[in-house]
């Protein structure tokens, strides 16, 4: 019976932080994936016949079963990758790829020589495309994303970290809000029925699940989330598709939407956190969008990092290289213990090395009267 190989991950470039030590979902990515490979029924240890991640990626329980079940027959080492449209992500070098699956039969180590000889296959899974519209040039344009349950995506990359976790999201959440889908069906039908209603925000709100010890304050919003154990979410405080990790703080007034909060990650008051990752510790006051914050990062109130280019595509540098971010629109990555000061924003697509510190001191009153280099002019009433 094959059993899984949990891949050793390097660190993360942009982040300065190994990958396992990033959230994927509810938890550390390197814990969350033992427990995808539990799902789908391997267990880990020593075998003759193993599976595993090959080139530093992440794989959901989904993919590996799929991969298992379409292999058995097949004699010999197989390597594979999910068959097109939901390929594309494991292939994208801009995200620390290209990754596939291997089963190994046999022992030893799988070398280039038992790569080159492998049998290779396309993994079928099933997906869905969304039609997505986005204003990142005038006129906007109109999107289309491919999602599924199967995940197979690189992260050697803090845009990796990123993907790995917005394509996840979806099914991540479903599993933990509402089971397997006999048991998904009775939670949507009782839901629907105790509070007379089939209104998709009223049974989002329904659906979500707070944890032992979690604090919801009644004026906040919740819909379709799952709030950790010790976690906060503060007055009007609005929570949307997200993982609020464990002892996590959505303070009053702040915006997250698919989103995914490590452990003690803090959304400050009117924080603003879109499509995000926050690694244990993070901090955001001020704003930003498909963006990733390494552990113990800081992003100030009054700061931004961007996500769109107007007019062109946005790209991320790996290993020295410019490469088109995956839709063209990408937000930034901060490493760990890095800050970025109040009024500063970040271009898309860059990367803040960890401990890095960046401030402004424009329009910052240092002296009063403010002088005239300061960058503050001074009104009078008269003016």
């Amino acid at each position: 019976m094959a059993t899984f190989g949990l891949s050793s991950l390097d660190e993360v470039e942009g982040l300065g932080v190994v990958a396992g030590a990033m959230p994927w979902g509810p938890g550390p990515l390197v814990d969350v994936q033992r427990e995808e490979a539990a799902h789908a029924g391997l267990s880990e240890g020593p075998s003759n016949d193993r599976i595993f991640v090959d080139g530093g990626g992440i794989a959901s329980g989904v993919a590996l079963e799929s991969f298992r079940r379409q292999t058995e027959s097949i004699a010999g080492d197989v390597v594979g990758t999910l068959a097109a449209p939901l390929g594309q992500w494991g292939a994208c070098a801009a995200l620390g790829g290209p990754v596939r699956l291997v089963r190994a039969r046999g022992g030893g180590a799988f070398d280039a020589d038992r790569a080159a000889r492998a049998t290779s296959v396309a993994i079928t899974v099933v997906s869905r495309s969304f039609a997505v519209r986005v204003g990142d040039r005038p006129g906007g344009r109109a999107l289309t994303l491919e999602l599924g349950d199967a995940v197979l995506c690189p992260v050697g990359h803090w845009s990796g970290i990123l993907w790995a976790n917005l394509l996840s999201l979806g099914p991540m959440l479903w599993r933990r809000l509402l089971g397997p889908p006999p048991l998904a069906a009775a939670r949507l039908g009782w839901a629907a029925l105790s509070r007379l209603t089939v209104d998709r925000y009223r049974l989002a709100r329904a659906v979500s699940v707070i944890e032992r010890g979690a604090s919801v304050h009644p004026s906040a919003v919740v819909e379709a989330s799952w709030i950790g154990a010790g976690a906060v979410v503060g007055p009007q405080a609005v929570v949307r598709g997200c993982i609020v990790g464990p002892e996590a703080n959505v303070e009053a007034h702040a915006s997250i939407q698919g989103t995914v909060l490590g452990r003690g990650a803090v959304v400050q008051r009117q924080g603003w956190a879109w499509f995000s990752v926050l690694g244990d510790g993070a901090g955001v006051g001020g704003a930003m969008q498909l963006g990733v914050l390494a552990p113990g990062a800081q992003l100030k109130g009054g700061a931004y990092l961007m996500d769109q280019a107007i007019g062109g595509e946005v790209r991320v540098l790996r290993h020295d290289e410019l490469l088109p971010a995956p839709l063209g629109m990408i937000g930034v990555g901060l490493g760990a213990g890095a800050i970025v000061g109040s009024g500063v924003w970040v271009a898309p697509g860059r990367s803040v090395p960890a401990g890095a510190v960046l401030a402004s001191t424009q329009g910052v009153v240092t002296r009063w009267p403010p002088p005239p280099d300061s960058g503050v002019r001074l009104l009078t009433a008269s003016s």
